[in-house]
């Protein structure tokens, strides 16, 4: 027996001795603090028809209107999965920006979130009658996945009786073409600018949260990264010495956008945006296809996000044969490589930037956009020609300003006709 143990420890030396600097610097070792991931995705239903339509032109077979969406969609569960394997203690939450200008959270791992995972003694009969488990997959991944794909699909089912009973009522009260239309088109608006507020919302309670349990583990009570999370109880993880506390979440917010801009949303954009740089919330941006958002490309800007919009395959090439493979190919690719990295790894990496940034703004008056407005002195509206009062605040303005304005409008309409003559 003696012998046996002498073999036995001389094994285990012999086994750790290529990790000894690991445990030399187990006492000192820092630990990142966990990141909170929210996906805020476009399922406006009219872009992504179109893609399809794209993408189905000129084949033989028609293409059904989901398949750009699906493909998509599987991309994004490989990034959403990496990024719950990257740290045990990462937290994430999916929003689904509808086309009817509503937000749907999907999914959401922080403990006060009704979609967060049951972490009691009923979890597996609740994860057992909604999801069936699966032996061959991780159940956190399971999780993840079932919740986008069932969320997406139930946000879309509903998006489609509004639009049909939309449809029904503006059939039924208006009679001419153009009523039909513009009640339709107010039926289907985009709801990033919801999802993004909700998002805000979420993370800032994450927050108050967060700094509770630091207050509570400083008063003796046991709260980790993980619970806080949602990944597990406080029973769980209370020993490791200094080593385990880690901080509180690094947010940041992903926006998958397939609309273009609407002026109607610049001012809830705006306010969105000045709260992100208040909390020190990143908001990165990955425009999928269409044209660039000017937007988004604001808010990635000032919030020290990353904004890039993928190449159109089809629109560069020509080619609309393998359209959606090499979108979905191309979008995985781009969201490992550029989104998955958390916060504190971006310092060390070479991510891309815009050289070109458009800081045109809306009117405040007819929600168009601008190159050169009018500023309210009060409260900072922007008009995009001159007014005797301010439509915000009701401030008058000066006559001999207004006067000298409309000189100088004058002045540039006649220089501008004697150019192009």
């Amino acid at each position: 027996m003696p012998a046996a143990t002498t073999q036995s420890k001389s094994t285990t030396e012999i086994a750790n001795a290529g990790f000894s600097h690991i445990q030399s610097s187990k006492g000192s070792a820092v630990r990142t603090s966990p990141d909170f991931l929210v996906v805020v995705l476009d399922i406006n239903p009219l872009a992504w028809t179109r893609r399809s339509e794209a993408l189905g032109k000129g084949k033989a077979k028609e293409v059904a209107s989901d398949v750009a969406l699906h493909d998509a969609l599987s991309a994004i569960m490989i990034l959403l999965n990496a990024h719950m394997a990257m740290q045990h203690e990462n937290g994430l939450a999916i929003y689904a920006a509808g086309g009817t200008g509503a937000a749907q959270l999907l999914y959401s791992t922080a403990p006060f979130s009704s979609k967060a995972p049951d972490t009691g003694p009923r979890s597996s009969a609740a994860s057992t009658s909604i999801h069936k488990p699966d032996a061959n997959t991780y159940q956190p991944f399971k999780l993840v996945d079932d919740n986008l794909e069932q969320g997406i699909r139930n946000t879309c089912a509903s998006m489609f009786d509004r639009a049909r009973l939309a449809q029904e009522a503006a059939q039924a009260s208006a009679d001419n073409d153009g009523a039909k239309h513009a009640a339709l088109a107010r039926s289907v608006n985009v709801g990033i600018v919801s999802a993004l507020s909700q998002a805000l919302c979420h993370l800032n309670r994450l927050g108050l949260s967060d700094a509770t349990d630091a207050a509570n583990a400083g008063n003796g009570i046991a709260a980790t990264a993980q619970t806080r999370a949602g990944g597990g109880n406080a029973a769980s993880g209370t020993g490791g010495g200094g080593g385990g506390n880690i901080g509180s979440f690094k947010s940041r917010i992903l926006i998958l956008s397939v609309t273009p801009d609407a002026s109607t949303q610049y001012i809830p954009m705006m306010n969105c945006i000045f709260a992100a740089q208040k909390k020190g919330i990143t908001i990165d941006v990955c425009k999928l296809f269409g044209s660039d958002t000017v937007f988004l490309q604001q808010a990635s800007y000032l919030t020290s996000g990353t904004y890039f919009r993928l190449a159109d395959d089809q629109d560069e090439r020509g080619s609309k044969s393998n359209g959606a493979t090499d979108m979905r190919s191309s979008l995985v690719q781009t969201l490992m490589t550029t989104y998955l990295p958390s916060r504190s790894m971006r310092g060390v990496m070479n991510l891309p930037t815009l050289e070109e940034i458009d800081f045109r703004a809306a009117c405040f008056c007819h929600r168009r956009i601008v190159d050169i407005g009018y500023i309210c002195s009060v409260c900072l509206s922007l008009f995009c020609q001159p007014r005797p009062f301010c439509l915000t605040c009701r401030s008058k303005f000066p006559k001999e300003t207004l006067t000298r304005y409309e000189k100088e409008l004058q002045f540039t309409a006649g220089a501008g006709e004697t150019d192009s003559s």
